[in-house]
């Protein structure tokens, strides 16, 4: 079946799963319909593409807060983004995603002829699950989504040290029990990233487990060391081709939703999308002398801006008396690639592999070559934008490219290119800042909301779970931030001192290189 008729059926199916669930609206979100469907009724298959398709499609859309901050794009028409807000994405993951992926589990257990199919479903549920202890810290996991006979109405928080030890450990089990066999199904299409290739499967779910033992460094660095030794040398991601991503369809599908969200939320907008600071500063060699940062993909990501020509990005959150700096003429936009409709979602790259693999033996949590992992980082992000070879290696020539300094340069280094890399992956880009401090972000100009003019570390829980789950809730709070549900507490994995880190130009306006520049030279 082509690409675009299985998505067409996978809305189809959908719409299905949505009448089915109208029946019961008053239980709970967090646990399976007990109106369920087998597999005499719907392809188990059916549900896994549309968990993936789903929450693929959600990448590019989490909160308006996550992808403000992390600093890739910020509409001219954002408010005040220092605010707490009711954050209801990505926790409407449990709604449609985790429900329907987990339903597809059950009904392939203990089915040889399944087996591969249940181990790829089992893969991408701890995904889904990432996405929302990531944004929140602490939630439902091992009561959530159960079965109707074990269904538990008020599900209890898991510590999200609990949750990430049970995801790595749910990995495990399935990269191995992904095997070739006659016995089995290949699901082919129906399976939206890898086309049923189970070698590919087993390699994300690697691949993933080198995330997440990375991620806890500075909250459990004896967990970091174990699963890394574990997982180091075994089957990764190892160039473009195996890229955990989904592709979207060009403009002119018959179902518009099936396009690149960034270009549908763009297409009729009246205010375009504008760079960051963010992003031009770590880019742009002028405003990063130290790091000779003249990088050929900043063509690619930003558009001159049409004043004056320059590479100049929006600050983040501008408060009054300090926008006239971020007129629309003034700051560059969002460079076509990054717009178009037909181009891969990103789950999980061969990039980021890469800059894991070289912060791993800059620490010393495993054996091998720091520069060469971050060199081969930087290669592949840049061949998956087509850059020339020529550009290429002129870049990884330059003092950017290699890793000559202390250990604070280096990592600052691998982290900035990983989160570089993390282009329309606001999660990963958000956890990247918060995990390591870098990139650091400009903020003297920010309004202050309710996080004295800092950046949000976190979103709060949204309104829905005080209604149907509060109990459980409040004592999730008190056990993690001692009751206060803050835009500013800290997940558990969140743990690295001395952070945030304040950018260099800090206490200086308009940030170079314009800090010369009157409103009126500006302006006029």
């Amino acid at each position: 079946m082509e690409k675009s008729q299985l998505i067409i059926v996978t809305i189809l199916g959908i719409l299905m799963m949505l009448a089915i669930q109208s029946c019961t609206d008053h239980f709970d979100e967090l646990n399976t319909s007990p109106t369920l469907v087998g597999p005499d009724v719907v392809d188990p298959h059916m549900l896994l593409a549309n968990s993936i398709r789903a929450g693929a499609y959600q990448i590019p859309n989490y909160s308006g807060l996550v992808n403000e901050i992390t600093g890739y794009r910020i509409s001219p028409a954002s408010g005040n983004v220092f605010i707490t807000s009711t954050y209801n994405s990505p926790w409407n993951m449990y709604t449609n995603q985790i429900i329907s992926v987990s339903e597809m589990i059950r009904l392939t257990e203990g089915e040889e002829f399944y087996a591969n199919s249940n181990a790829m479903a089992r893969i991408w549920r701890v995904w889904l699950f990432q996405q929302i202890t990531d944004h929140y810290g602490d939630i439902p996991y091992f009561e959530a989504a159960l079965a109707q006979a074990e269904a538990v109405p008020h599900p209890a928080y898991d510590s999200q040290r609990e949750i990430y030890i049970d995801m790595i450990e749910q990995l495990k089990k399935a990269a191995a029990d992904l095997q070739a066999s006659p016995n089995r199904v290949d699901i082919g299409n129906s399976d939206l990233i890898y086309g049923g290739d189970i070698e590919m499967w087993r390699r994300f779910a690697n691949s993933l487990r080198l995330r997440y033992a990375l991620r806890v460094r500075f909250s459990d660095e004896a967990l970091t060391r174990q699963e890394i030794a574990d997982v180091i040398n075994a089957p990764l991601i190892a160039d473009n081709s195996m890229n955990a991503q989904v592709m979207t369809l060009p403009d002119g599908t018959t179902h518009n939703s099936n396009r690149h969200p960034m270009f549908n939320e763009n297409i009729n907008a009246l205010n375009p999308f504008a760079c960051t600071n963010t992003m031009v500063y770590n880019m742009r060699e002028v405003t990063s002398p130290d790091l000779d940062m003249d990088d050929p993909r900043l063509t690619l990501y930003c558009k001159p801006a049409p004043r004056d020509g320059a590479y100049r990005g929006r600050i983040l959150n501008a408060g009054d008396g300090f926008r006239w700096f971020h007129t629309n003429d003034n700051v560059s936009r969002l460079g076509d690639r990054l717009l178009q409709a037909d181009q891969p979602i990103k789950i999980l790259t061969h990039a980021e592999v890469e800059f894991n693999k070289a912060e791993i033996y800059l620490a010393g949590l495993a054996s091998g070559d720091a520069e060469a992992a971050y060199q081969a980082g930087i290669r592949a992000d840049m061949e998956f934008y087509e850059l020339d070879e020529s550009e290429i290696s002129a870049f990884l020539a330059s003092s950017a490219g290699s890793l000559s300094g202390d250990e604070e340069e280096n990592l600052r280094k691998i982290s900035s290119q990983r989160w570089l890399s993390f282009y329309d992956q606001p999660t990963e880009g958000f956890n990247e800042w918060r995990r390591t401090g870098y990139p650091t972000t400009y903020l003297y100009a920010a309004q202050e909301g309710h996080t004295n003019g800092r950046k949000p570390r976190r979103l709060t829980y949204p309104t829905s779970e005080y209604d149907r789950n509060n109990e459980k809730l409040r004592e999730a709070l008190d056990r993690q931030f001692g009751g206060n549900d803050g835009l500013m507490n800290r997940v558990w994995w969140d743990a690295r001192p001395g952070l945030p880190l304040e950018h260099p130009d800090d206490y200086v306006f308009p940030p170079p290189p314009d800090q010369h520049v009157t409103q009126e030279e500006f302006t006029q």
